[in-house]
């Protein structure tokens, strides 16, 4: 529903959640999806910058 509302497309977005709940649920929409864990120090910023930079959106 947030995609929709937003007005784009589905595989211009990343979801991260700490939930696999959530990241089940968006991956069956196609939406793609990172568990990120809810205990993540300051070193996770830096993981998902990288990550980012990695798959080109930073």
């Amino acid at each position: 529903a947030a995609v929709k509302a937003a007005g784009v497309d589905k595989t211009d977005c990343v979801l991260i959640d700490d939930r696999t709940k959530n990241i089940a649920r968006a991956m069956q929409f196609g939406l793609p999806s990172i568990l990120f864990p809810a205990h993540a120090d300051h070193y996770g910023a830096e993981y998902l910058r990288k990550l980012f930079e990695r798959m080109d959106i930073l």
